[in-house]
């Protein structure tokens, strides 16, 4: 699960190691440097039944889910020490499953937070 961080605490930054994806990386830096934020890197890694017939999924998706996390885990690892020279916290995630279901729902939770605070009523 995306650790849900509050929008004003961290530059949520998901990865899925390419070219764009590395410009996206270099703009949320800016960010986090321009706001003194954290930056929180994150990648999912989709199990890929649509890639195996239906025979062989049981037998070769663990392998396979387990050898892209380990290559996310190395990249990861790879910009880490990349950035570490900036001045900014850096966060990592490797995760399984929907990054959007993911991200979507740190979105319901932001939402119901905000809205939580503006309902507060301060004491009189």
């Amino acid at each position: 699960m995306l650790k849900c961080r509050a929008i004003d605490d961290a530059v949520h930054v998901p990865l899925d190691f390419s070219e764009c994806s590395r410009v996206g990386l270099n703009y949320a830096l800016g960010f986090a440097l321009e706001f003194r934020s954290s930056l929180l890197l994150f990648h999912y890694v989709i199990p890929p039944t649509y890639a195996l017939s239906a025979g062989h999924t049981a037998l070769a998706g663990p392998k396979l889910i387990t050898s892209q996390q380990e290559f996310a885990q190395d990249e990861m690892e790879n910009l880490h020490r990349q950035l570490g020279k900036k001045s900014v916290e850096i966060e990592m995630l490797v995760g399984l499953g929907s990054p959007v279901e993911q991200i979507n729902e740190c979105i319901r939770a932001q939402a119901s937070i905000s809205l939580s605070r503006r309902l507060t009523v301060a004491p009189v």
